[in-house]
C-alpha cells in the first residue's frame, strides 16, 4: 500500500511517460475502488555461489526462508537483485522499493564470500527519490572492491538508465532491447479550493494559516494561476544533475542520448553498454572482475573461459591448491593466452587441461583463423587482379592525361594573347583618359585665375567705392555741423530783435520808442554763407553745385 500511495503522490518522475501515464489512471482507479488487485509474489533475488568445480548455483527462496540470503553459504558468491517495474521508495505489492534493494545490497557487501553485484534490469523508470538510495548502495559496494554489473532484459528507461549508469558494466540479453529516456518532468492532478470533486461529488475546500503562504506554493501557483515557475527550476537543477552523473560514468556518451530519446541497445554498445551476453557469460564477468580487484585472489578469469579449477572452501579467502599454480602460463604462452580471450589457466603437474567448453573455443578460433588464412589469400588474388586492371587503366588515363595537358597548354596560351592584347587596349585607353584628364585640369586652372583676376578688380573697385562712400559721410557730417551752427546763429538773433523791440532801454535821451523802426527792422532776413549738402546725390555731383554755388555767391 505504501507504494501506491507513493505513486499517487510523487511529484517529480525519472520514468517512461507512456507508462507513468496509465499508471496513474490505474493507482487513481484502485484508490476509488474501481478494480480489484492481485499481486504476486515478490522476487527478492538471490545469491549465486561459485562452486569449486566452476558452475555457478543460485540459492533461492527454495533453498533458505530468507529468500536466498542464507550466511551459512560457504562458497565464494555473486548477489543478484531484480530492478523490475516501475521503482519506487517503498516498493509495492509486487517489488521491492529502493530502500530495500539498498539494504539487500547492503548486507550482501557486508557477507563475507561476496564477489560482486549483478542487477538484472527491465522496467521503466520510477520517482526520483529512489536514486540516493541505490547512489548509496552502489557506493558501499563499490568501497568493498566488488564490481557491479547491470544486465538488461527488455527495457531500460530513465530511473532504470540513472541507475545502470552506477554499474561499472552493463549488459543486454536482445539487440532490440531498449534504453535510454534520460529526463525527468513532473505529473500530477491537481485540486483547487473550490473544485468538484468527480467521485464524491463533494467540494474541495483549502483554506490555508495566513502565516503560511509559502506551504505548497509550487502546487498552488499552478492550480490557481498556471503557473509552473517553482516546478521547471527544480526540474531543470535536476535534470542537470542526472545528465551530469551519465557523462561523469559514460564520457563516450552524445548529446543527442541526454534529452529524452529511447534507443536500441546495440546502438548504444561502447557508450552506455558493452555489449550482448547471457547470463553465464555474465556471471562469469562479474568473477572476472572481481578477481582484477583481487577481491578473492581466486583465479577468476578461469571461471570465465569455463575451466575447471579447484578452489579450497574457505568463505572470503579461495585460492588454488594446485603447486604449480605458480607459474605465470600467461607470460610463457601469450599468443595461446590472446587466442583463447582468457586472463589465467591452471596448470597442474601433468599440464594444462582443456574442457569442453575450451576445445570449442580453441576449435572455433582455429575455424575463425583458417577461414581467415583463406580469405586473405583470396583477398590477395583479387587484388593481384585488381592491380593488373588498374595498371592498364592506369596506362590508358595516362595517354589521356597527356592529351588533356597538350590541350590545356594550348588553351593557356591562347588566353595569355588575348590577356596581353586586354591589357595593352587597357593601358591605350589609360593613356588617353589621362591626357584628358590633364587637358581639363589646365583649363579649370586658367578658369581659376580668371577668376583670382575678377576677384582682385572687385576688390579694388570696392575699396574705392568705400572710400568715396567715407568722404561723403564726412562731409555731410561738416555740413549737418554748419546747418546746426546757422540755425543756431539764426536763433540767437531772433531772440535779440524780440529783446529790443520790447525793451528799447533806460537811458534819459532815449524818449520814447518810435512806432515804427522801419520795414527792414521787421523783417527776417538770414544770410547763407556755405553750400548745403544734398545727400541725395553722389559727391562728385554735390561738389559740381558747391563750385557753382560759390562761383554765384562770389566766394
Amino acid at each position: 500500500m505504501n507504494g501506491i500511495l507513493e505513486i499517487q503522490t510523487t511529484n517529480k518522475w525519472l520514468i517512461d511517460y507512456d507508462f507513468g501515464l496509465k499508471a496513474m489512471r490505474l493507482v487513481n482507479a484502485m484508490m476509488n475502488g474501481h478494480l480489484l488487485t492481485a499481486h504476486d509474489d515478490k522476487v527478492y533475488g538471490y545469491r549465486c555461489s561459485v562452486l569449486p568445480n566452476g558452475e555457478f548455483v543460485a540459492r533461492t527462496a527454495e533453498d533458505d526462508e530468507r529468500g536466498g540470503r542464507s550466511k551459512d553459504i560457504n562458497e565464494p558468491f555473486i548477489n543478484v537483485l531484480f530492478l523490475e517495474g516501475p521503482i519506487t521508495r517503498e516498493g509495492g505489492a509486487c517489488t521491492y522499493g529502493s530502500r530495500q534493494l539498498r539494504d539487500m545490497m547492503m548486507e550482501a557487501a557486508d557477507t563475507e564470500g561476496c564477489l560482486g553485484h549483478l542487477l538484472l534490469i527491465n522496467g521503466p523508470g520510477g520517482v526520483s527519490t529512489a536514486i540516493p538510495d541505490m547512489l548509496q548502495a552502489t557506493d558501499y559496494a563499490r568501497s568493498k572492491g566488488q564490481p557491479i554489473v547491470g544486465r538488461i532484459d527488455g527495457i531500460c528507461a530513465s530511473c532504470h538508465t540513472w541507475i545502470a549508469t552506477m554499474c561499472d558494466e552493463v549488459y543486454y540479453n536482445n539487440p532490440a532491447d531498449k534504453m535510454g529516456s534520460v529526463g525527468i518532468y513532473w505529473a500530477n492532478i491537481l485540486n483547487k479550493n473550490g473544485d468538484i470533486d468527480p467521485e464524491t461529488g463533494g467540494t474541495w475546500h483549502i483554506v490555508y494559516d495566513p502565516e503560511s503562504y509559502d506551504k505548497n506554493r509550487f502546487v498552488r501557483d499552478l492550480a490557481e494561476e498556471n503557473d509552473d515557475t517553482k516546478i521547471k527550476e527544480e526540474l531543470i537543477a535536476d535534470g542537470k544533475v542526472f545528465r551530469d552523473y551519465i557523462k561523469s560514468r559514460r564520457p563516450k556518451v552524445t548529446d543527442d542520448m541526454l534529452h529524452g530519446k529511447m534507443f536500441d541497445v546495440k546502438d548504444l554498445e561502447g557508450i552506455l553498454v558493452v555489449g550482448q551476453a547471457t547470463m553465464q557469460e555474465t556471471f562469469n564477468r562479474i568473477v572476472a572482475l572481481a578477481g582484477k580487484k583481487g577481491k578473492t585472489g581466486l583465479q577468476s578469469a578461469a571461471h570465465a573461459a569455463g575451466i575447471v579449477a579447484q578452489f579450497a572452501a574457505e568463505p572470503g579467502n579461495i585460492l588454488s591448491t594446485h603447486k604449480n599454480n605458480s607459474i605465470n602460463m600467461k607470460e610463457k604462452f601469450p599468443k595461446i593466452f590472446a587466442l583463447l580471450g582468457v586472463e589465467a589457466m591452471e596448470c597442474e603437474e601433468d599440464g594444462t587441461f582443456f574442457n569442453a567448453s575450451l576445445l570449442e573455443t580453441l576449435e572455433a578460433k582455429i575455424g575463425e583463423m583458417e577461414q581467415a588464412q583463406a580469405d586473405a589469400k583470396a583477398l590477395a588474388e583479387q587484388l593481384t587482379a585488381d592491380k593488373e586492371q588498374l595498371q592498364t587503366q592506369l596506362t590508358e588515363k595516362d595517354a589521356e592525361h597527356l592529351s588533356a595537358i597538350e590541350s590545356l597548354n594550348q588553351e593557356h596560351a591562347t588566353a595569355i594573347e588575348a590577356k596581353d592584347k586586354a591589357l595593352a587596349d587597357a593601358q591605350e585607353a589609360h593613356t588617353a583618359a589621362l591626357a584628358a584628364k590633364d587637358e581639363e585640369i589646365k583649363t579649370l586652372g586658367e578658369a581659376v585665375e580668371n577668376y583670382k583676376q575678377a576677384e582682385a578688380v572687385n576688390a579694388e573697385n570696392t575699396d574705392k567705392l568705400q572710400k568715396n562712400f567715407d568722404g561723403a559721410q564726412a562731409a555731410l557730417a561738416t555740413a549737418e555741423q554748419t546747418i546746426a551752427e546757422r540755425d543756431q546763429q539764426i536763433s540767437d538773433l531772433n531772440a535779440r530783435i524780440t529783446e529790443l523791440e520790447n525793451d528799447p532801454g533806460q537811458e534819459p535821451q532815449a524818449g520814447a520808442s518810435p512806432e515804427n523802426n522801419g520795414e527792414g527792422a521787421q523783417v527776417v532776413g538770414v544770410g547763407v554763407s556755405q553750400y548745403v549738402y544734398d545727400p541725395s546725390l553722389s559727391y562728385e555731383e554735390n561738389g559740381k553745385r558747391e563750385a557753382q554755388w560759390k562761383q554765384e555767391h562770389g566766394m
